[in-house]
């Protein structure tokens, strides 16, 4: 348990005050059933709630020598005690899922950036090589009329000249 406590994954369990009361979620109704009384608080709980509460509103219990002798006093606790591990353990389990879940979602947002800053990368690449190829055309086509027209009025200046 302390270890789950050190993970984080049990946390200090809230308690209610009404009408100066203090009331716990996990207080024991009186249904005829025997009750338990926490060894921190002496608050009464029936004998599925005794060992949550004892572990999430007290956890200096953890590292308190009072526990052991509660526990060999009331054995039926000990099962109780095994199933509020294996529901932290299951916890534990959907904490490391969750983590696993927020990673993939974390590098599929990177991989999606990359693949974006990709595309725009090419659209810009397409772009400029585009107008490229446009200005190299429109200047081939201003450099061969030019040529044409030298060509024209030098041909046409020394068929002047040779029949002078």
């Amino acid at each position: 348990i302390r270890y789950f406590r050190d993970k984080g994954i049990i946390k200090t369990a809230k308690f209610s005050v009404v009408n100066g009361q203090i009331i716990y979620p996990d207080e024991y109704v009186h249904d005829g059933k025997p009750a338990f009384k926490c060894i921190k608080c002496g608050k009464s709980f029936n004998l599925d709630k005794i060992v949550k509460h004892m572990f999430s509103f007290h956890l200096e219990l953890l590292d308190s020598s009072d526990t052991t002798p509660y526990f060999r006093k009331y054995p039926e606790l000990i099962f109780y005690l095994e199933t509020f591990v294996r529901n932290l353990e299951s916890l534990e389990g959907d904490l490391k899922e969750l983590h696993k879940e927020q990673e993939r979602r974390q590098n599929e947002l990177v991989n999606s950036e990359k693949e974006t800053m990709k595309q725009v990368a090419g659209y810009a690449i397409n772009t400029v090589a585009q107008g490229l190829v446009g200005f190299l055309w429109k200047a081939f086509l201003v450099i061969f009329i030019f040529t044409v027209i030298v060509g024209v009025v030098v041909f046409g200046l020394i068929f002047f000249f040779r029949s002078i």
